[in-house]
């Protein structure tokens, strides 16, 4: 399918965006490397893969996506360069820790850097239920959700889980017995994913 983008830099584009869970005119701009941008971006908005999820944002379709994803990720330095790109692109965007484009700029953090995004999102999320900003503390929560969509071993979802548990039996906005029902659901999976028999280890 990307062959018959019709040129290079748009198929290279394609895959750029196909990265990101989310993006913008201002942001799809930026990543597209060829001359005339605004004739492009309108040409962009011609394809049925382009889905507007709101006013002034698009995606690319789920299957369309997961598709070009797979194959940028058989080169794992040229994935690592793309998620880069848009860290830099959406980190000089952000504002605050925690508004729409410091969650895009975590996104691919994550991909680059697991253990550090892990880190940035719990020191987020405990300053945010520290100063009482309840409803962006809970906004937060939802920052896994397209991470959870992806492949990743037992012991990484594991370590999520953990630490969403966490926030979640913590959290004062949103269904408080849902919270507790979900938070209870992750430390059971926790659980099982650290049995006595699984990881030895950890149990001597």
């Amino acid at each position: 399918f990307l062959k018959s983008l019709g040129s290079g830099v748009m198929e290279d584009w394609v895959k750029r965006l196909s990265l990101t869970p989310s993006f913008d005119e201002q942001a799809a701009k930026t990543a597209y490397e060829g001359a005339a941008k605004d004739r492009a971006w309108a040409d962009l908005l011609d394809f049925s893969f382009v889905i507007q999820t709101e006013p002034g944002w698009w995606t690319l379709h789920a299957r369309m996506s997961e598709s070009v994803r797979h194959s940028v990720a058989k080169r794992s330095d040229r994935l690592h360069t793309l998620h880069s790109a848009w860290l830099d692109s959406w980190t000089s965007r952000t504002k605050q820790a925690d508004d729409r484009f410091a969650y895009l700029a975590w996104f691919h953090l994550w991909h680059i850097d697991e253990n550090l995004a892990l880190e940035v999102w719990n020191r987020t999320a405990e300053e945010l239920r520290r100063r009482a900003l309840t409803v962006r503390h809970y906004s937060m929560l939802g920052w896994w959700r397209p991470i959870f969509t992806e492949p990743m071993s037992p012991f990484t979802r594991a370590m999520i889980e953990n630490d969403l548990g966490v926030e979640l039996r913590q959290a004062s906005a949103g269904d408080r017995r849902e919270n507790l029902s979900r938070a209870l659901e992750y430390c059971n999976s926790v659980l099982r994913t650290y049995s006595e028999e699984s990881t030895p280890l950890e149990w001597a």
